[in-house]
């Protein structure tokens, strides 16, 4: 099981600390993940290879189930879209239609400025935004190896999402910025959609609901392969 965490997180941040570790260990699961090139510490990230790296600790188990939220969902959907073969199902939460560029952004949920936050160049007062600028000041936060992950070349995954053939769930916030999902599910050959009432982007990874959809999604995977 790979957890991919989102940006500016780091994976005891999103995962250990919100209980997915220990719940899934308690399933039988063998969990794998690491900080994110250019987060918590990790080596920083100036060139393409910011989605081997994340896949890095699984390579050796692959195809493996996977769990990304927010940067580390459009991480595993770029790693899915280029080799199926990887993984089994996976779990993507936090990102919608308009990150993937399959819609604008809503003008009432803006999508947060983070590059002018690590810029100082940010003016946005909306909620997302000022979270980012949160996290950005946190002590561990290195923002020059974060201003590095979002220069990075980056190919767009509209196009290629067509490839992804493996069982998916999006699993997003109805007062998520990045929402909605529906048209990325539809893309998604093999995509299910779970939207959480009440809940924004940042609460995702804390969700009960969220972490029950993925679980009950994840046991179904194991039964079919009993």
């Amino acid at each position: 099981m790979l957890l991919v965490h989102g940006f500016g997180s780091s994976f005891e941040n999103d995962w250990r600390r919100n209980g997915w570790v220990d719940v899934l260990a308690d399933l039988g699961r063998t969990v794998v993940g690491r900080d994110l090139l250019g987060h918590a510490g990790s080596a920083p990230a100036g060139s393409e290879g910011l989605e081997e790296h994340a896949f890095s600790s699984a390579a050796g188990l692959a195809p493996v189930d996977a769990i990304g939220f927010s940067m580390g969902g459009l991480i595993l959907l770029r790693l899915a879209a280029d080799d199926p073969s990887r993984f089994r199902r996976l779990v993507i939460m936090g990102v919608g239609d308009p990150v993937v560029g399959l819609a604008e952004p809503d003008p009432a949920r803006p999508l947060p400025d983070v590059l002018g936050a690590l810029d100082g160049t940010a003016t946005a007062d909306d909620p997302a935004s000022q979270v980012f600028r949160r996290l950005l000041a946190a002590p561990r936060a290195d923002q020059g190896a974060l201003a590095a992950v979002l220069r990075r070349p980056q190919r767009p995954l509209a196009p290629d999402l067509g490839r992804i053939t493996n069982p998916t769930l999006l699993v997003i916030g109805a007062d998520d910025f990045a929402g909605p999902a529906t048209r990325l599910a539809e893309r998604l050959p093999g995509a299910s959609l779970v939207v959480l009432p009440r809940t924004d982007h940042f609460a995702t990874p804390s969700s009960m609901k969220a972490m029950n959809a993925a679980l009950a999604f994840l046991t179904e995977n194991q039964k079919a392969a009993g």
